[in-house]
C-alpha cells in the first residue's frame, strides 16, 4: 500500500519533465489528456487496490473499467502524442488535432469507465445481478454501448481522415 501511494508524488514530477520538455506544436491536447488519464488511474488506483475493495472488485466490471482508463485513456493520448513527435507535419495535426472526434473519444473511454465502475461495485455487492434479468444492467450495457459507438466514431473518423490525406509520412535516414 505504501508504494502504491508513493506513485502519487511521481505525477507531479512527470509533470515537470514534460514541462521542460519541447513538444512540436499540435501536442498540447494529447499531452493535457495523457497527464489527465494518468492523474485519473492514478487517484483511482489508490482506491481501487485497497484491501477490501480489490478482494471485491477482483473479476468484475469495476476492474475492466480501470483498465480502460489505462488503455483507451491514457495509452490512446499517449500513442496520439507519439504520432503528433514523430510526425509533426500540419497534415497529422489537422487530423489528430480536430476537436470534435478528440472530445467524443474522451468523453466516449470516460463514460465507458464510469458505467462499468458502476456495474462493477453493483455486481460486488451481488455477483448474481449480471446474471438475471436486470432492467439496471440492461440500462448500463446499453449506455456502454452508445459509449463505445461514441469511441468508435471519433476512430473512424481519424481512420477516414488518415486514409483520405497524403500526410508526409517521417523519412528514415539511411545510416550509411
Amino acid at each position: 500500500i505504501i508504494a502504491l501511494f508513493s506513485l502519487l508524488a511521481w505525477w507531479p514530477l512527470l509533470v515537470r519533465f514534460f514541462r521542460i520538455f519541447q513538444w512540436p506544436e499540435g501536442t498540447r491536447t494529447w499531452l493535457l489528456a495523457f497527464c489527465g488519464w494518468g492523474a485519473f488511474l492514478l487517484v483511482t488506483a489508490t482506491f481501487t487496490f485497497l484491501p477490501g475493495v480489490l478482494e471485491r472488485w477482483k473479476f468484475t466490471n469495476a476492474l475492466v473499467g480501470h483498465v480502460h482508463a489505462a488503455m483507451g485513456g491514457m495509452l490512446t493520448s499517449f500513442g496520439m502524442l507519439i504520432l503528433l513527435t514523430i510526425n509533426p507535419g500540419p497534415a497529422l495535426r489537422g487530423i489528430l488535432g480536430a476537436r470534435a472526434p478528440f472530445l467524443f473519444w474522451h468523453a466516449g473511454c470516460l463514460a465507458h469507465v464510469v458505467i462499468l465502475t458502476a456495474a462493477g461495485m453493483i455486481e460486488s455487492a451481488d455477483p448474481r445481478w449480471l446474471y438475471q434479468s436486470d432492467a439496471s444492467a440492461d440500462l448500463l450495457y446499453s449506455l456502454r454501448l452508445v459509449a463505445g459507438l461514441m469511441m468508435f466514431m471519433a476512430s473512424a473518423w481519424w481512420f477516414g481522415r488518415m486514409l483520405a490525406s497524403d500526410f508526409q509520412r517521417p523519412s528514415m535516414r539511411s545510416a550509411a
